[in-house]
């Protein structure tokens, strides 16, 4: 009725709107929330809202954290969606660039990648043809085509690639110098304290 308070449980909402906090960035970083057609700049500590944007340009990066602890870091040049683990069966959507992220799942044009076990590391990223090379740093991580007609378990210092309408790649042991190279996303503790805030009706709570 007119002038009447939709009171709606907190737990309902907390399934519906999660999403992710932003720890911190360096250099050129942006957002564009929900149906925005401009990119605004980004700050530490910001809260992120379901299916909103995160871009970074030119010798930038960007590291938040999802709701389930899982960390992320979005590398230069890269940009991705977020998205809500209630209503998807993926944290992240890529669409350009490259990530490093550990317990997220992501979905990129051509690949769907679920990390096996909590303690799993590996870096997605999108190649100029729009395939999609996975690189597991640790643990394991089933890759599969966005059609679902193969799905693969990519091992510890392994990585696939993944075509575009093509199944994955046979794993293929990464060069030890790629290994080395291993990015370390955690924060200097090893932990984030960052909350994941909640979004309703389209403003921060």
């Amino acid at each position: 009725l007119p002038g009447m308070t939709l009171k709606v449980p907190s737990d309902e909402l907390k399934e519906k709107y999660q999403a992710a906090t932003l720890l911190d960035m360096e250099r050129a970083v942006s957002v564009r929330e929900v149906e925005s057609p401009s990119w605004n700049p980004a700050t530490q500590k910001m809260e992120l809202f379901e299916d909103w944007g995160l871009r970074t340009q030119e010798s930038s990066w960007a590291r938040v954290t999802f709701h389930n602890g899982g960390l992320l870091k979005l590398d230069a040049n890269s940009m991705a969606i977020l998205k809500s683990p209630k209503k998807t069966d993926h944290e992240l959507e890529l669409k350009r660039g490259t990530i490093h992220t550990t317990v997220a799942r992501v979905v990129t044009p051509s690949a769907r990648i679920v990390p096996k076990g909590g303690d799993t590391k590996y870096s997605a990223q999108i190649l100029d043809d729009l395939s999609t090379r996975v690189k597991v740093y640790k643990g394991a991580a089933d890759v599969q085509d966005l059609k679902g007609r193969k799905n693969i378990e990519v091992k510890a210092g392994f990585y696939t690639d993944v075509a575009l309408d093509r199944a994955p790649a046979t794993p293929t042991k990464m060069p030890n110098v790629d290994l080395a190279m291993a990015p370390d996303i955690r924060g200097m503790n090893g932990r984030s304290d960052a909350q994941v805030k909640l979004r309703v009706g389209g403003a921060p709570a």
